[in-house]
């Protein structure tokens, strides 16, 4: 792939994509569901989700719809461009992966004063991975004009953030989410950028 632009679409419905586009954006979809799979995960390991099987068998249900999809795209790629596509995954992963530590920064400093101590790294992981998988269902509507393919995981993040009673601070007064929103833009368009940087054949770059 050489030369290819993410498209810039409208919530109206799937795109128009050229082949390349359209594998583009099942790489972005790919990883940001990893993201958002290993996310989850932290969550499900933090103390008040191992002490409530309830809330973390939500965290289970949200790794389950995660690990589906990517089998979809796993099986989409082929056996014989599957190691070569596991490689280029983790070289995005790792580079996208100091943008995904601001977002989370971010995130905890608007929760900081806001939220209860004992609360903040469970109120991040779940903005972190509702936003996440946000991303993912953008993607997806892009790619097939489906709305909904993760309402499902994002009901089940809201389920244990309800179950668990984030309390606020201050009144109640909501957090400023603005520097986080900021973030997470800065954040999906890193995936773009070295989506295109490891997908794209080296030899066709100037």
């Amino acid at each position: 792939m050489n030369h290819v632009t993410i498209p810039i679409t409208t919530i109206a419905g799937a795109k128009k994509l050229t082949p390349d586009q359209r594998n583009l954006l099942i790489i972005l979809e790919d990883v940001t569901l990893r993201f958002s799979g290993r996310e989850t995960l932290a969550l499900s390991r933090l103390p008040e989700l191992r002490e409530n099987g309830f809330a973390r068998s939500y965290c289970y249900d949200v790794q389950e719809i995660i690990r589906k999809r990517m089998m979809e795209i796993r099986r989409g790629w082929g056996d014989d461009r599957a190691d070569d596509y596991e490689d280029r995954i983790e070289e995005t992963l790792e580079a996208c992966k100091p943008e995904l530590d601001r977002l989370r920064h971010e995130i905890r400093a608007a929760l900081a004063q806001k939220v209860r101590y004992t609360d903040i790294d469970r109120a991040t992981h779940i903005a972190t991975a509702s936003g996440l998988v946000d991303c993912c269902s953008r993607c997806h509507e892009w790619l097939t004009g489906r709305k909904k393919k993760y309402a499902e995981a994002r009901y089940a993040l809201g389920r244990v953030d309800t179950l668990l009673e984030c309390g606020l601070l201050n009144d109640g007064k909501l957090p400023d989410m603005q520097e986080a929103q900021a973030a997470f833009s800065r954040l999906f368009d890193t995936v773009c950028t070295k989506t295109l940087e490891f997908f794209t054949d080296k030899q066709t770059k100037n």
